[in-house]
């Protein structure tokens, strides 16, 4: 009994930090086309993205983030290939400048480089079937982790490249009413926060930041 205890422990120990070792090496899950659809030589592919985390909770979406931030998409990048080899590991970089920053060091977040799955690269186009892509004058709050991936361009004039905690579930679309949009598609807790305003929301994530620590 003892040695299958021990054994029960090595084995939940070791799916723990698979699970860490998956988000800190493949930050961003290239997915797969839609089920029934082939990947086209040319034209559009519609794309299901796999997030490596999916946070449950506000509380969860916090502790997971290492930066939280208020900002306004500055520019968007052309669009580029994670893989040369695969013509629909297509990525988008957005600049982002900063407004506001919630967690991390203000000093040293003025303006991000955030990357997403999808975009068009020659004549092939992968969207993102569970989310739209940062667009250019769009406001967001965003929950965000270094993307310390080696493929990832170095710009000059910013402070570091980035990726949205869950994919989709860490963007927070802040509307022109100031009210807040998350997507559809995160879970039930976070999709309270539909049509509240930004304020609220930024207090909510303030408490529980002061609550954590």
């Amino acid at each position: 009994m003892r040695t299958l205890t021990i054994l029960l422990v090595t084995l939940v120990v070791l799916t723990a930090l698979s699970a860490a070792q998956l988000r800190q090496q493949s930050p961003l899950q290239p997915g797969r086309p839609v089920p029934g659809t082939e990947i086209p030589v040319e034209g559009v592919v519609h794309w299901v993205v796999n997030p490596a985390f999916a946070p449950r909770s506000l509380e969860e979406l916090v502790k997971e983030a290492d930066v939280i931030v208020d900002g306004v998409v500055e520019s968007q990048l052309p669009s580029r290939l994670e893989d040369p080899r695969q013509p629909t590991s297509i990525e988008t970089d957005v600049i982002l400048e900063v407004t506001n920053v919630l967690k991390g060091r203000s000093q040293d977040l003025r303006k991000l480089v955030i990357a997403e799955v999808g975009g068009k690269f020659g004549n092939v186009e992968v969207v993102p079937t569970q989310y739209a892509l940062l667009q250019p004058g769009e406001r967001h709050i965003l929950f965000l982790n270094p993307d310390r991936r080696t493929i990832v361009p170095s710009y000059t004039g910013v402070d570091g490249n980035f990726i949205i905690v869950g994919v989709w579930s860490g963007n927070f679309k802040v509307e022109s009413n100031n009210s807040i949009t998350p997507s559809p598609r995160v879970v039930r807790s976070l999709r309270n926060y539909n049509g509240v305003p930004a304020d609220t929301f930024v207090s909510q994530i303030l408490g529980v930041l002061g609550n954590s620590r």
